[in-house]
C-alpha cells in the first residue's frame, strides 16, 4: 500500500475540509494516508471534527497564518516526521477531488514531483502547473498536459501537488517573507533551483 502524508492548512470552512479529506481517504483505497491540518483557529467546528479522524494532527494558528503561513507551519512539522512515506501531498481543502486522483498520480514518475490540474465549475481550467512566459519580465501561465508523460512546468499552484517523499526531504521550507500568496510559487521555484523537476498531469484531480 502506498503511504502518503497530506499537508493542507484550514480556517472556518469545516464542510469543505471534511469533504476534501473525505474524499482523498475514500476514493484512494490503495493509498494509507496521514494528514498534518495546520488549523489557523477555527471557530466553526472545523478543529472539533479534525479530531474525530484518525491519522489527523492537528497543529494550530491564531488566525493570523493565513495561506503560506499555515502551510509553512505543517510542512514544518512534517520535516519533524520520524515515519518515512512514499510521497507528501500539498493540497487545498477547497478542492472537491474525484475518484482515484491520488492513486493514478501515484502511478506516474516517481522521481518527478507532480502537479494535480484542478478545473472550475464550468470545466475549464483553474489551476495547475506555471510556466514562465518571458524572459524578462514575471508573467506566467496555468498549464495543464496533454499527455500522460506529462508537461514540465517553472513551478506550481499547490491545490494538488505529489512530492515523492525522497525530495520533500531535501526541500526547504516555504520562505517566511510570504504570509498568503505566492508561497506555493516560490517553494515549487526553489525546488527546480535544487534540480528536481515538476510536470503537470493531463488529467484532472479534482474541481
Amino acid at each position: 500500500m502506498i503511504s502518503i502524508l497530506g499537508l493542507m492548512t484550514c480556517y472556518n470552512r469545516k464542510e469543505k475540509t471534511l469533504t476534501a479529506l473525505n474524499n482523498l481517504i475514500q476514493g484512494n483505497p490503495e493509498v494509507d494516508f496521514s494528514f498534518i491540518v495546520a488549523d489557523d483557529g477555527s471557530t466553526d467546528g472545523t478543529f472539533e471534527e479534525l479530531q474525530k479522524i484518525s491519522g489527523v494532527v492537528i497543529v494550530r494558528g491564531d488566525g493570523s497564518l493565513f495561506y503560506s503561513g499555515g502551510m509553512r507551519l505543517a510542512i514544518a512539522e512534517a520535516q519533524k516526521a520520524d515515519k518515512q512515506f512514499d510521497y507528501c501531498l500539498l493540497f487545498n481543502d477547497d478542492v472537491d477531488f474525484v475518484k482515484s486522483a491520488i492513486t493514478d498520480l501515484c502511478k506516474k514518475d516517481n522521481s518527478v514531483i507532480w502537479v494535480g490540474p484542478t478545473s472550475d465549475e464550468n470545466g475549464d481550467l483553474s489551476y495547475g502547473g506555471i510556466v514562465k512566459t518571458s524572459k524578462w519580465r514575471p508573467k506566467t501561465e496555468i498549464v495543464m498536459a496533454d499527455i500522460a508523460e506529462g508537461r514540465v512546468c517553472d513551478t506550481f499552484n499547490a491545490n494538488c501537488v505529489l512530492i515523492p517523499w525522497k525530495i520533500f526531504e531535501k526541500l526547504d521550507n516555504i520562505d517566511e517573507v510570504y504570509t498568503h500568496s505566492m508561497g506555493d510559487f516560490d517553494y515549487g521555484f526553489s525546488a527546480v533551483k535544487k534540480g528536481h523537476q515538476i510536470r503537470v498531469s493531463d488529467q484532472y484531480v479534482g474541481v
